[in-house]
């Protein structure tokens, strides 16, 4: 790839004064958004105009419109093209002789001198209103070929995805490509219009025998959206492009594609996934292929068991925002590519299954000088293999949404004594069980690390099923409904999901139809829950057992776990929940009939969009040729801005994941996203170990996403400054209080420089 041309000390200084002005446009924005400009005199406060001269006190205090902040932002940008064109157009001066002053009469110039400036043209506010902005000129620079089937609308970036993988899949014969894109920049669009070409010029044609030759492989809960999005834009039907989830693979289903064969060596009974001759599909969507990481998995064996086609003819597409964060996590990836590499005498061999643990153990440890393993999670070693497979890498840079995610962490305090003990009882009971666990001799090191990761869960749950963290939860995202935007909750359990409904429904007066839930259902206790619950609500029956003597270890009740889960109110409706009504809940809260939505990280993992939109509303938004929306239309609008709250997870993944439902490539506004962790506990270690997988993560992606503001920062920090903003914090957000800790410490991340292109 060509270098970047680099910029010159005028050309910086140029773009440092074009940032200095969108940092201040955004922060306007931003206060606006939040309510905190009423007048003239706040907005030049803000702006740190402090000494305003030439205005009198009635204008000052005069109320402001947002035709006003417009305006005013406006005139702000064009002052800085002008002075950014002067800079580069210095006036002239002219000598004037002492006749020519004295035939002008003017004997006022100090310096006998006279600016002139020629050919300045600056421009008008009816010039500045149609300059175009960088997407909108990219909007004519990617020029995709025509196809009959799309209808669809696709942004510069997206349709410079598109061209770079039609050119690989044709000119440079690649066998595969990753594309990374963050979440909610629609991948799903891009993947669509590369399959509508194809169709259409028949690329499949003489390549293979199956009626599906080009199939979609996801997550069963996003099939359905799939299969709807492909057909309505891009005129693709099932019996065109074949949306399958991966568990239909392993079914009855999939053995048309594939089977498991059993094959002995030696004696020994060995189970291989076999993929059809002559009807296996030309081309393969994995979608989400982070699906794919653990190698030893079912759906991870089915597709390298694809790499082992005899075939110079398929084709594979791997696409997701976080594919993986370790090199053991790429092997699906690395060998369908077919990339060259030397083993041994065979120079610039193509790569296939059998050579991987060679490739990877090298990449990993840098061909034998460092210590690093594949499965270790190492920034370098994602960096060497990212720079080795380069050449099969799309990112999908450049995207300039319309409205941001404001992403922040918080260290908060217990508010009371029973949730700090809550969550201390239970973190001492799990030191206990890994002690025990660690010190149990007739347990394996693999079954003891097992059983102790099972603890960590039990731990885990607690911890965000405690009595503070669920009551916070619910209060926050009542406060931000009273403040005019919907509330989100993205957790990890389902019973956080149950005690915040309850809590919402109780302690706030809040209608279960106003609540949106995507998740499973709640989970159903077993029979050993239900009869210890049985016996605790029986006054009587417990006073027998005390009388007799009897006790819980006697009934083999003592280590039941309690089902918090088992009855709660009908009227809650926290039954088990299917696609479809998942697919119902999703519409209540984007239709703007419920404000409220708490999903799981598992339930929002994919294809889950929360933003802020008018696809189901009947009032609609007028967009510009970049896609950008009318901001006077948005106002028109009856759905609400988003604010989230986040739980901790120690799945960098699944954060990852989790915090994009929200800010989407659509979004008619900005998203307010925030953790917590509280202070004095594992959590502050907690944020440490994730910011250390999210640096891995980084790697691979490689564009700053706003993901990263949650733990890792901006580029350049070390660990210690990274660890000195998570415990002591940085700065205040500026949200409102919503009752919080006021001593709680925040960091937005907003404070860094800005990182060069």
């Amino acid at each position: 790839m060509p270098p970047k041309n680099q910029l010159t000390p005028e050309e910086k200084e140029d773009k440092k004064l074009r940032n200095q002005i969108l940092y201040l446009e955004n922060k306007v924005k931003g206060a606006w958004s939040w309510g905190h400009l009423k007048t003239f005199q706040d907005l030049f406060n803000l702006y740190e105009w402090y000494l305003v001269d030439g205005y009198r006190k009635d204008e000052l205090d005069k109320e402001l419109t947002f035709q006003d902040i417009k305006d005013f932002l406006e005139a702000r940008r064009q002052e800085s093209e002008v002075a950014i064109w002067l800079r580069r157009n210095p006036p002239m001066t002219l000598k004037i002789s002492e006749a020519i002053l004295e035939a002008i009469g003017d004997e006022s110039l100090p310096d006998k001198s006279l600016p002139k400036i020629a050919n300045l043209n600056l421009a008008t506010a009816e010039d500045s209103a149609n300059f175009k902005t960088k997407a909108e000129e990219e909007v004519r620079t990617y020029e995709l070929e025509s196809c009959s089937r799309d209808k669809a609308f696709l942004y510069w970036f997206q349709k410079r995805a598109v061209k770079t993988l039609l050119y690989n899949i044709r000119e440079l014969n690649h066998r595969a490509d990753l594309l990374i894109a963050a979440t909610g920049s629609g991948k799903t669009f891009i993947v669509g219009a590369i399959l509508a070409r194809l169709y259409e010029s028949k690329f499949h044609e003489g390549r293979t025998l199956t009626p599906w030759p080009y199939v979609y492989v996801t997550k069963a809960s996003v099939v359905e959206q799939t299969q709807r999005v492909l057909k309505k834009y891009f005129g693709l039907t099932e019996n065109e492009v074949l949306v399958i989830n991966i568990d239909q693979l392993r079914s009855q289903f999939g053995k048309r594609f594939v089977k498991e064969e059993i094959t002995v060596e030696d004696g020994v009974e060995s189970y291989k996934w076999v993929w059809s001759p002559h009807v296996f599909p030309i081309a393969i969507i994995w979608d989400e292929c982070q699906a794919l990481k653990n190698h030893w998995s079912q759906q991870s064996s089915i597709a390298q068991a694809y790499n082992d086609i005899d075939s110079e003819h398929t084709y594979q597409l791997f696409v997701s925002a976080t594919p993986f964060v370790r090199v053991s996590e790429a092997k699906c990836f690395v060998v369908a590519t077919r990339v060259p590499y030397t083993f041994g005498l065979n120079r610039n061999a193509p790569m296939i299954n059998e050579h991987w643990n060679d490739f990877a153990k090298n990449i990993a440890s840098d061909y034998g000088r460092l210590d690093t393993k594949p499965e270790n999670y190492s920034p370098g070693a994602m960096n060497r293999l990212m720079a080795y497979m380069s050449e099969y890498i799309h990112r999908v840079k450049g995207i300039k949404t319309q409205f941001k995610p404001f992403n922040g962490i918080k260290i908060i305090n217990f508010e009371t004594d029973k949730g700090r003990l809550e969550y201390e009882n239970a973190w001492e009971e799990f030191q206990k069980e890994k002690a025990r666990l660690e010190g149990d001799e007739s347990l394996s090191s693999s079954q003891a690390a097992f059983n102790i990761l099972a603890q960590l869960q039990v731990f885990l749950k607690a911890a965000e099923t405690n009595y503070d963290r669920v009551h916070k939860i619910a209060r926050d995202m009542f406060h931000g409904v009273q403040e005019g935007f919907a509330s989100v909750a993205a957790v990890r359990f389902k019973l956080t999901i149950c005690k915040v409904v309850e809590i919402l429904i109780k302690d706030y007066g809040v209608k279960r139809d106003e609540i949106a839930l995507i998740w499973g259902g709640a989970p159903v206790a077993n029979k050993k829950q239900k009869l210890k619950r049985s016996i605790l609500d029986n006054a009587a029956f417990l006073e027998q057992m005390t009388a007799t003597g009897l006790t819980f270890e006697d009934l083999d009740l003592d280590e039941v776990e309690e089902a918090e889960v088992a009855a709660w109110p009908k009227e809650y409706r926290l039954g088990n929940q299917n696609f479809k009504e998942r697919q119902k809940e999703i519409d209540k809260f984007q239709s703007g009939k419920a404000l409220y939505c708490i999903y799981t990280f598992r339930a929002g993992g994919v294809g889950l969009s929360l933003h802020h939109t008018d696809d189901l509303t009947k009032e609609k938004v007028r967009h510009k040729e970049s896609g950008y929306a009318y901001e006077e239309d948005i106002l028109l609008i009856p759905t609400r801005p988003r604010k989230v709250v986040v739980t901790p997870t120690w799945s960098a993944i699944e954060l990852v994941q989790g915090v994009g439902r929200c800010p989407r490539l659509t979004s008619l506004s900005d998203t307010y996203q925030i953790m917590e962790f509280y202070r004095g506990t594992v959590e502050e270690r907690q944020a440490r170990v994730v910011g250390v997988k999210l640096h891995c993560l980084s790697k691979v992606v490689r564009n700053r996403e706003s993901w990263e503001d949650l733990i890792i920062g901006r580029k350049g920090m070390s660990e210690e400054e990274i660890e000195t903003k998570l415990i002591k914090g940085k700065e205040e957000t500026g949200e409102p209080s919503n009752g919080e800790d006021e001593t709680a410490d925040t960091w937005t991340g907003e404070d860094e420089e800005e990182e060069e292109e």
